[in-house]
């Protein structure tokens, strides 16, 4: 609601600066620019007013884990690059089945441990404008969410720690 009433004085403003010009015309242009200018500059407020912040954590159960580097072929806690980007991929368990995904190696905080099943978790920040500062479809535009914080919980045994050469 805010928004629009600064819409509307920008209008009334660009408006009345202009009235006394002969073309009428000139006035309702000058009443648009001087809105949408004011509809701008309050954009860039509230961009600078900080925002509503919500954390929640986020997980998928996995049913196997294996690095992949791009390269055809199976890699069981191998590694390798190509390009600099080194995946690990995962089953993800979905209702009737499973969905091969992946994630970048480096993004990935591996836990070994018996206490959870085996899955991914992540933390994800939702980024909102207060409701008061503006209408819901434009917050909408101006919001954002954030995943950060990528744990991935695996059964102990999962890692090698000895190799042994014959």
């Amino acid at each position: 609601m805010l928004f629009f009433i600064v819409m509307v004085i920008g209008a009334i403003i660009g408006f009345y600066a202009y009235k006394e010009d002969e073309y009428l015309i000139v006035a309702c242009i000058m009443a648009l620019i001087y809105s949408v200018i004011c509809a701008l500059i309050y954009t860039l407020i509230l961009m600078a007013i900080p925002m509503n912040v919500s954390q929640t954590v986020e997980y998928v159960e996995i049913a196997s884990l294996q690095p992949f580097n791009g390269i055809t072929g199976s890699f069981i806690l191998g590694s390798g690059t190509v390009a600099d980007k080194e995946y690990y991929v995962y089953m993800k368990k979905e209702k009737n089945g499973y969905r091969r995904e992946k994630i970048l190696t480096n993004k990935v905080l591996i836990y070994e441990t018996d206490k959870v099943s085996p899955r991914l978790e992540w933390t994800v920040s939702k980024y909102q404008i207060p409701s008061w500062l503006c209408p819901k479809p434009i917050a909408r535009y101006l919001s954002y969410s954030v995943s950060t914080d990528f744990i991935m919980y695996v059964p102990k045994g999962t890692f090698i720690r000895e190799f042994k050469i014959h």
